[in-house]
């Protein structure tokens, strides 16, 4: 076993992380429609920066969205860093996540109300379009209805670890509908103040996948009173040809959000780590 990335900002700059993906992303890079992290500016832009002013945890990334701060290759708000290949995790395997993440005092606590908000997610790798299986935040409301009675999303003062599930293809090339999102685990926003995450996920496309949460340090109840979360935590595949065939998942971290708030929202990050045992996190 062995750690398997280190995305803590400890070089003082995003070069640990293979993409930038945000407004102030420039349209002609070299080689590639994202921006390399290397590449990315750690103070010129709000949307993105490394700082070090926080005594406690040395090195930290500051994500902000303000009002239709979209990439100019469209889509919604967004803020976000990519491991890509660092981060891959393919089909069947298991792994542990650690980080620590801080809303900002002024981070709007009724985000649910004002729009759906990812605060770090595990996207899967194939372009079949799914919607991250794992996330951190909110979904969209329009799918709010496919969580189990009395377990829907509560606003405002709180954030939510959950999880969404699709049933197969009906048929070649058709994206299924998702037919269950879990709000796995249920958090105080606690703003100015660090949360402490570690994950354990399996990544299957059965029900022998699981996912268990520790948060500052104390093992999590999850959704249904229990410790382990089972499911399906990949979805499946559409096809046979080799886009849509999901091969695994890898890790976004920042803040994506519907790009028609106004309120501005600021998220830090800290420490981010990925390993396949809890010992080399």
């Amino acid at each position: 076993m062995a750690r398997i990335f280190n995305g803590d900002y400890s070089t003082g700059d995003f070069r640990q992380w293979h993409r930038m993906m945000n407004a102030h992303v420039p349209r002609a890079v070299p080689a590639h429609p994202f921006s390399y992290g290397a590449n990315f500016p750690p103070r010129r832009f709000y949307s993105a920066q490394v700082i070090s002013e926080d005594k406690d945890a040395g090195y930290i990334a500051r994500y902000e969205l303000r009002e239709n701060d979209t990439p100019w290759w469209g889509g919604q708000a967004r803020s976000e860093v990519s491991g890509v290949d660092d981060t891959f995790a393919p089909v069947d395997s298991t792994r542990w996540y650690a980080w620590s993440m801080k809303f900002d005092t002024t981070f709007p606590t009724n985000h649910y109300d004002l729009g759906f908000g990812i605060f770090g997610q595990f996207h899967d790798t194939s372009n079949g379009g799914y919607s991250p299986p794992v996330a951190f935040g909110y979904p969209t409301q329009l799918s709010v209805s496919l969580t189990q009675p009395g377990t829907g999303f509560r606003s405002p003062g709180y954030w939510y670890l959950f999880h969404i599930q699709w049933p197969p293809p009906t048929s070649a090339g058709v994206v299924p509908m998702a037919t269950h999102i879990f709000p796995v685990c249920e958090l105080p926003f606690n703003l100015g103040q660090w949360h402490d995450i570690k994950l354990q996920i399996k990544w299957k496309q059965d029900q022998t996948g699981f996912i268990r949460m520790w948060w500052n340090g104390q093992r999590q109840t999850l959704w249904g009173g229990v410790d382990t979360h089972y499911g399906a935590t990949l979805p499946p595949n559409i096809g046979t040809d080799p886009h849509q065939i999901v091969t695994g998942q890898a890790v976004q971290m920042g803040y994506y959000r519907d790009k028609s708030i106004v309120e501005p929202g600021i998220i830090y990050n800290a420490g981010f780590r990925m390993a396949d045992g809890e010992s080399d996190l």
